[in-house]
């Protein structure tokens, strides 16, 4: 009986993915193989029809609030008049923090910034900002910083983020921390996570940080 409940939950599986179009025929004539997670195709790493509809599909459960975007560029002038973007966000006691990259157009341009809401809406960026910079010269991060991913753990804002020395080749991950989520102070050890090995996948960048926590790890 086990055997053939396996059987029957095996039959069943191929059938949905023949139905989804990630098993088929199309597999034995070596044609584009469809990836089910990122649902790039091989051949142009171009989503698939079918993904396009699911993704589009998904994509109407989001109601896009009438008031973007919640969160602009600086006056003319100012360290992120050019571009703000990345953000990571925190609810801590009813208010929300807002740690985001910014740059004003020049090249290596990008520091991260604060702001700070009651409701996720209405903004207001720090006058401290940016609150972190580059390093020193010659440092690993003296080019520019961006991408903050922030958590709150054991008393501290622990902040991974993205940085190099140069214009976009060779970035790691670097760390830092801050007792109130405005002056941050960098790990001495950085960069904590660094690209690979010459031809290997991540030789060139290693981008963008996203921390969570399994079980007791966090």
């Amino acid at each position: 009986m086990k055997r053939t409940n396996t059987l029957w939950t095996s039959l069943f599986l191929c059938f949905v993915l023949l139905n989804l179009g990630l098993v088929g025929p199309s597999l034995a004539r070596n044609k584009p193989v469809i990836d089910p997670i990122s649902g790039l195709s091989s051949d142009h790493m171009a989503p698939s029809a079918s993904t396009r509809s699911t993704l589009t599909a998904v994509s109407n459960l989001w109601t896009k609030y009438s008031g973007n975007p919640v969160l602009d560029v600086g006056a003319p002038g100012s360290w992120d008049s050019n571009g703000v973007g990345t953000p990571s966000v925190l609810i801590r006691d009813a208010n929300f923090l807002l740690w985001y990259a910014g740059n004003n157009g020049t090249t290596s341009s990008n520091r991260v910034g604060l702001a700070t809401s009651p409701d996720g809406l209405t903004w207001d960026k720090s006058q401290n900002n940016p609150v972190l910079t580059v390093g020193a010269t010659g440092t690993w991060d003296s080019g520019y910083v961006m991408a903050p991913h922030v958590i709150y753990h054991e008393g501290l804002y622990k902040m991974w983020y993205r940085g190099n020395s140069t214009n976009f080749a060779g970035e790691n991950i670097g760390y830092a921390t801050s007792t109130d989520g405005v002056t941050w102070v960098k790990y001495p050890g950085n960069p904590v996570l660094v690209t690979g090995s010459t031809g290997t996948w991540e030789s060139n960048n290693i981008m963008s940080a996203y921390l969570i926590g399994l079980g007791s790890f966090l």
